[in-house]
């Protein structure tokens, strides 16, 4: 079985990266051309801190949490990336 504190941080390195990568990516590829706030982020750490100490006592808990957080945040960001990304003509034909 996959050690839980591993999963955990694996799930926050997507959770983190896909927040950012949607913040910084210019609007014509589907980010909001800035930076993510603190407050974002620093809810991000919280939660997966949380996590990892759940980890510790009740694995079976925090692993699919984790894994459900970051399958979210991974979608809600990367969907309207990745739709930007390979149809452009999509958002020609609106103008």
């Amino acid at each position: 079985m996959a050690n839980p504190q591993q999963a955990v941080l694996h799930a926050a390195i997507v959770t983190a990266t896909a927040t950012t990568a949607a913040h910084i990516l210019p609007q014509s590829m589907g980010g909001k051309s800035e930076l993510p706030s603190y407050k974002e982020l620093f809810g991000v750490l919280l939660t997966f801190a949380g996590l990892g100490m759940l980890a510790d006592n009740a694995p079976g808990v925090a692993v699919p949490l984790a894994i459900t957080i970051a399958t979210t945040a991974f979608v809600f960001y990367g969907i309207p990336i990745m739709d930007k990304t390979f149809n452009p003509a999509k958002e020609a034909s609106k103008k």
